[in-house]
C-alpha cells in the first residue's frame, strides 16, 4: 500500500513548464518562476520522503518488516502501512474461495490503527480471531459429513444380513446366542471357541488410528497410538448403563482410555482437545518469532 502525497499549491507540476490561461489570453509562466515552483515542490516532496523513511524505516537490510517481523509481509524500506495478504484457498477456477489477511495502517495526523486479521470480507480484532476459526472448523466438520453423507447415498446399499452365533456361558454351560449389532466389526472367533462370562461379549467399531513418536525413556522413542477411538456396546456389562448402551472411548495416548461417552460428553472431550491445540497453534507461533529473532 502506497501513501499518496499532495504536492504545494505553488507548484503548477513537477516536470516542464504548464500553460495556462489568464483573462482569456494564453501565456506562459517565466523560466524563473517556473524554476523556483518545482524546486519548492521536490524540496517538500524530498523533506516529506526523508521525514517518513526516518520514522518508518521499518524494513531490515534482509528485507523483513522490523514492526511486525513475521507478519507484515511489505520488504519495502520505509512502508507506513503493514499487510499481509499471502494466505488465500482458491476455487476450482482459481479465484479466491477465503483469505486470511494482516492489516495495520498508520496516519501521520490520526496515529497508527489498530491491528485487525481479516477473514475473507470481515476484520477482527485478534482476541476475536479464536472463537471465529473454532466456528469454521465445526462448519467444515459439517461440510465432511455432508459429503460423506452424499457419497454415501450413491453407493448401492445391501442390507446386512445380521451375524448370529453361539457361544458357551461361564457357571452353566449353556449355549448362548447373540446377534451383533449392523455395525460390529469383531469377528468374535475366540468368543465362539473359549467359554465366555456374559459381560465379556462386546460389539465394537475402530476409528482409523493415528501415532506419533513419544518416550518414557531418555531418547527411547516408539510409534505410540495418539486420540484412537472405538464405538462399542456391552450388553451385559456389569459396570454400568454407561457400557450397556451405544458409547465412545477414547485412547488418549497408547493404553490410556477416556470413561465410556455418550454425544454431550463426547462433544466436551473434544472441546477440550480443540482447545489444547488452540495451545500448540499459540506456542507454534511464539517459535517462529523466537526463531526469527534468534535470526534461525
Amino acid at each position: 500500500m502506497k501513501r499518496t502525497t499532495t504536492l504545494p499549491k505553488n507548484a503548477t507540476a513537477l516536470s516542464g513548464r504548464v500553460p495556462y490561461l489568464v483573462s482569456g489570453a494564453v501565456g506562459q509562466l517565466s523560466a524563473d518562476a517556473d524554476r523556483l515552483a518545482v524546486e519548492s515542490a521536490d524540496r517538500h516532496i524530498a523533506g516529506l520522503l526523508n521525514d517518513g523513511a526516518r520514522a518508518h524505516a521499518t524494513s531490515s537490510a534482509a528485507g523483513m518488516c522490523t514492526v511486525w517481523p513475521g507478519v507484515c509481509a511489505d520488504t519495502e524500506l520505509g512502508h507506513y502501512d503493514h499487510s499481509n495478504h499471502d494466505h488465500e484457498v482458491l476455487d476450482k477456477s482459481g479465484g479466491r474461495l477465503l483469505d486470511i489477511a494482516f492489516v495495520q495502517f498508520s496516519d501521520e495526523r490520526l496515529g497508527a490503527s489498530e491491528p485487525v486479521v481479516c477473514i475473507g470480507e470481515e476484520d477482527f480484532a485478534p482476541e476475536e480471531i479464536r472463537p471465529k476459526t473454532a466456528e469454521l472448523r465445526r462448519l467444515l466438520d459439517v461440510a465432511d459429513a455432508l459429503a460423506d453423507k452424499v457419497m454415501a447415498s450413491n453407493e448401492p446399499v445391501t442390507p446386512a444380513e445380521p451375524r448370529t452365533w453361539t457361544y458357551t456361558r461361564q457357571g452353566d454351560r449353556a449355549t448362548v446366542s447373540v446377534t451383533c449389532t449392523p455395525w460390529c466389526e469383531n469377528s468374535h472367533e475366540m468368543d465362539q471357541y473359549l467359554t465366555a462370562a456374559p459381560s465379556d461379549i462386546y460389539h465394537q467399531a475402530w476409528g482409523q488410528e493415528r501415532t506419533i513418536e513419544a518416550t518414557e525413556e531418555f531418547e527411547k522413542y516408539e510409534p505410540r497410538r495418539l486420540l484412537s477411538a472405538q464405538l462399542g456396546v456391552i450388553p451385559d456389562s456389569e459396570l454400568g448403563e454407561a457400557e450397556r448402551v451405544p458409547h465412545v472411548k477414547v485412547e488418549v495416548v497408547d493404553g490410556l482410555w477416556t470413561r465410556p461417552m455418550g454425544p454431550d460428553a463426547l462433544a466436551a472431550f473434544i472441546g477440550t482437545v480443540e482447545g489444547q491445540l488452540a495451545e500448540l497453534k499459540k506456542l507454534q507461533t511464539r517459535l517462529v518469532q523466537v526463531r526469527a529473532e534468534a535470526g534461525e
